[in-house]
């Protein structure tokens, strides 16, 4: 049995994406950086979190499929992108609210079962061994991207312009990004490993033909956001239709709400990426 991809989709928001996937024989992977926060970059090329989801991508690239726990391969993924940093950085003391940091999830084929890892909020949506459509992974930060939609209606009732609602709310975003990988926080993949220690994981049995669809929270958002689809019509759509639809259709409703009233966002859009694979 071997994992195939199917139909990957992977599209920008803007000008620079940050999102990235990749598959290598009985591993695919699918990984979403943070947008930067800073005035100033940290670090070379089009974005702070590219440059790490780069990293973190080739390194997968070499060592997903040994036989190592997903926090035995980061951690010397995270090692050399360490050394990297050191050696490029723009602002190496940059304080660590300002480094990237990025969402991973993984998606192994490993001794007859399928293991499924997350750190962060991208998701894996797959059925089980009874039929029902599940949703893995889970991350803290959802209740406070919670908040921060709560405080984006507000500001939306006093009439602020939705294009001056980010330099309101960066403040309150900065707090958010500074709890990354602390106790009282949520675990991010990022250039201090800490996080590595957060995966969430499962084993599931691995059977011939099955679906596993891999989401970036951007493509996430027909289900969390605009709520046109649940788990299962999501993986059905994806299986019988194809990504492009409802990759277009996300889009659809983006542009049809771009000033974010009707669907309370604090980006009109976002990179969405969504990548289906089965066992074979």
């Amino acid at each position: 049995m071997r994992m195939q991809v199917i139909e990957a989709m992977c599209q920008p928001a803007g000008a620079v994406n940050e999102d990235r996937w990749g598959a290598c024989d009985g591993a695919v992977w699918l990984l979403d950086g943070a947008t930067g926060l800073a005035a100033q970059r940290v670090l070379p090329g089009p974005s702070d979190a590219l440059w790490l989801i780069d990293e973190v991508d080739v390194g997968l690239r070499e060592r997903a499929t040994r036989n190592e726990t997903p926090a035995e391969l980061l951690r010397p993924i995270v090692r050399k992108a360490q050394q990297e940093f050191a050696r490029t950085a723009l602002r190496p003391d940059a304080p660590l609210v300002d480094r990237p940091c990025a969402c991973l999830a993984l998606l192994r084929l490993r001794d007859g079962v399928v293991e499924l890892a997350s750190l962060g909020d991208c998701r894996i949506v797959y059925r089980d061994a009874a039929g029902a459509t599940r949703c893995f992974g889970t991350s803290g930060v959802t209740a406070l991207d919670d908040r921060l939609v709560e405080e984006v209606i507000r500001l939306q009732a006093q009439g602020v312009a939705h294009d001056q609602i980010w330099s309101r709310v960066l403040p309150m975003v900065r707090r958010h990004r500074a709890l990354v990988n602390l106790p009282a926080g949520y675990g991010m993949l990022d250039l201090t490993g800490r996080g590595i220690d957060r995966f969430e994981t499962a084993l599931i049995p691995a059977r011939g033909g099955e679906p596993f669809l891999l989401l970036s929270d951007g493509f996430y958002r027909l289900v969390d956001v605009y709520r046109r689809y649940g788990y299962d019509t999501l993986l059905a759509a994806a299986e019988t239709s194809g990504l492009a639809p409802l990759l277009d259709e996300l889009r659809a409703i983006e542009a049809g709400d771009a000033a974010c009233r009707r669907y309370p966002r604090l980006k009109p859009r976002d990179d969405a990426t969504a990548v289906l694979v089965k066992l074979v």
